[in-house]
């Protein structure tokens, strides 16, 4: 980043202004694509991760109700079969543990790839270039407003 723009007759060089703009507006372009690309990659996560939860919660209704008629037909039969049932559960209950870890792993690494940092600093930059533009235009218009100058009165 240039410290100063070169000097031309009334002001900055208006080419070098442009270059420096265009540099700033594709920066905050890249910025807003990352931006986009995480919150889409989030969305995608918990969409994904609502599905599966569906899914999850549908299973488990279904195990439930297998259960449960199971435990119909177990009081009828011997306590091998009743063992037999809570294998089942279990097993079923270390799935939906593994698939809660992760789920959780999922969300982590989508939060870990947004970097507010830089966010943050797109949004400073932006900030910084509002200003300086604002104080090219002020003077500008300054400039314009006033007088030209006769420099032959002399």
């Amino acid at each position: 980043m240039p410290d100063r723009f070169p000097y031309v007759k009334r002001g900055y060089d208006p080419s070098a202004v442009d270059r420096r703009i265009d540099d700033l507006e594709l920066a905050m372009r890249e910025y807003r694509e990352k931006d986009a690309s995480i919150t889409n990659a989030i969305m995608s996560a918990q969409l994904a991760a609502d599905e599966i939860i569906r899914k999850a919660k549908t299973a488990a209704e279904a195990i439930m109700e297998n259960a449960r008629a199971m435990s119909v037909e177990l009081t009828d039969n011997s306590s091998q079969k009743l063992s037999s049932v809570v294998r089942f559960i279990q097993n079923h209950r270390k799935e939906l543990t593994a698939f809660k870890d992760d789920y959780e792993a999922l969300l982590s690494k989508y939060y870990l790839a947004l970097d507010v940092s830089e966010i943050a600093m797109a949004e400073k930059k932006a900030g910084e270039l509002e200003a300086y533009l604002q104080k090219f235009i002020d003077a500008e218009l300054k400039d314009a407003s006033s007088p030209p100058e006769d420099n032959n009165l002399a």
